[in-house]
């Protein structure tokens, strides 16, 4: 091989190396679509409605009847310290299949997650008069003359006391327009995201309602959407409820 043919050959060989070192940088990284799934709990069992089998921590035996709630402004972080958020809110009822499973448009890296971020109900840039006029939503209004806007939960059922069985109404909202919503942060919890689609599964403890850090008598929950105090005690027993189990691939 001549020189002049041996300089186009490495020329060549240079050309196409470069090529492929810049397509391989160039390469989008491996992306996977999101769904995020709620599972509501008592204890390590899946919630049963209207039945009168569950004791909590006070000792009340109670039912649940309904189940339904905001959840909003999810946000994921990334081992690198870079987060994904799901800008919009989500209605759930716990008697209702489809709203369990909150779509994503989103589209998350490969890789590991450290943390899981939301609201639950809605912040006070959401929660407007009339942002939500068709049902099922617009049956969470919250009552004008206690601030408007929307309940974040109605969680209803049944307590046994003695031969009878009373209501309790667990409502949280902006009471008076105090903002009772709940910045819940899952954090040091690590997944692993390795699937084209994914599932993240958060689970609720109905029983950490009444618990921890306030023991309630579901007998004492009931006409509670103008006691404040009583808001801020469900405020604070609802950081605890919430846990991500790990992100499952979807075949």
């Amino acid at each position: 091989m001549n020189f002049k043919a041996f300089t186009v050959l490495l020329i060549s060989s240079l050309f196409v190396l470069l090529l492929t070192s810049c397509k391989k940088e160039n390469e989008d990284p491996k992306l996977s679509s999101l769904q995020i799934d709620m599972l509501h709990l008592v204890k390590n069992d899946i919630l049963k409605f209207n039945e009168l089998i569950y004791e909590n921590e006070f000792g009340n035996q109670y039912s649940v009847s309904r189940l339904q709630y905001f959840v909003s402004d999810f946000e994921l972080v990334y081992e690198d310290g870079r987060t994904f958020k799901i800008d919009t809110a989500y209605y759930v009822d716990g008697l209702v299949p489809e709203t369990l499973s909150l779509k994503t448009d989103l589209q998350i890296p490969y890789g590991n997650y450290t943390a899981i971020r939301f609201v639950f109900g809605l912040d006070e840039g959401r929660n407007i008069n009339g942002a939500y006029p068709n049902s099922p939503e617009n049956n969470m209004e919250w009552p004008i003359p206690l601030g408007g806007g929307y309940h974040y939960m109605k969680l209803e059922g049944k307590v046994a006391a003695g031969e009878v069985q009373n209501n309790f109404q667990a409502h949280t909202g902006p009471t008076n327009g105090n903002q009772n919503y709940i910045e819940i942060s899952l954090d040091g919890t690590s997944f692993l995201v390795d699937n084209p689609q994914s599932l993240l599964v958060i689970g609720m403890d109905i029983n950490k309602w009444w618990a921890n850090p306030n023991l309630l008598d579901l007998n004492e929950i009931t006409m509670v959407m103008g006691n404040q105090a009583i808001q801020e005690k469900l405020r604070a027993n609802g950081r605890d409820v919430f846990h991500i189990e790990p992100l499952i691939g979807i075949h």
